[in-house]
């Protein structure tokens, strides 16, 4: 469906292990306008019916360009995402292994929906399908980043649930200032050579200029030296 306010960019219907508890979705307002997702008749649904959402952590207020993550058991979900830091909210829902999960209102109006089965992938190995260009592919689950996995990366993707609570840090946890230019490899490469060069370029110069230039001095008068003696020994056998 085109024009819908939401987008459902992640779908974790099957996680390795047990699915008790352990299912979510994530959501993204793709609109202008914030959306209230705590508001009555906003519900997700799913085969089995239509469950209102609850507020756990963050606003329910969804602002344009935000993600939000809409958890069967918040607890559980922590227990496999300690780090997770965004919003999450609650509901009841239950996800099957083919089938679709929307966001919607009570008068019918759709915000956001998703088409999924097994042969997506992401079926108890771990993996989610995230939305790329329009349709679902498996990858390494990111809850509360939108990335778009490329179907290659998917076919790699085989986390075991150990790594469940540090895959996303590996996206989140960065330092880099988006408002500053990065240097490239190159620059620092560049830079960091410039750095060193200094003494070893000077160290260079003594060794080849300095040195052998001394080196000369020293032997040309060791020479001077030399011969003045034999000329002057020639003169004492001479006049002796």
């Amino acid at each position: 469906m085109l024009g819908l306010l939401l987008q459902i960019t992640e779908v974790m219907y099957n996680p390795a292990g047990t699915n008790t508890g352990r299912q979510w979705i994530e959501v993204r307002n793709v609109s202008d306008s914030a959306i209230d997702l705590g508001a009555k008749d906003v519900r997700v649904n799913d085969a089995k019916g239509s469950h209102l959402i609850k507020a756990e952590e963050g606003s329910m207020v969804l602002l344009p360009g935000a993600l939000a993550v809409i958890a069967e058991n918040p607890d559980t979900f922590r227990a496999d995402w300690p780090h997770y830091s965004g919003t999450l909210m609650k509901s009841a829902f239950s996800l099957t292994s083919a089938g679709s999960v929307q966001v919607a209102r009570t008068d019918g109006t759709v915000l956001a929906t998703a088409n999924y089965d097994s042969s997506m992938g992401a079926r108890n190995d771990g993996n989610s399908l995230q939305l790329s260009d329009g349709s679902f592919v498996a990858a390494v689950p990111t809850p509360g980043v939108y990335v778009k996995p490329h179907a290659q990366d998917a076919a790699q993707a085989k986390p075991s649930t150990a790594m469940a609570g540090s895959i996303k840090r590996e996206v989140t946890n960065e330092s880099y200032d988006p408002g500053t230019v990065a240097p490239s490899p190159s620059a620092k490469a560049e830079g960091g050579g410039a750095l060193s060069r200094g003494p070893v370029t000077v160290a260079a110069a003594f060794q080849s200029k300095v040195i052998p230039l001394v080196s000369s001095v020293w032997f040309s008068s060791f020479l001077l030296l030399l011969a003045f003696s034999g000329f002057s020994l020639i003169l004492l056998i001479r006049y002796a």
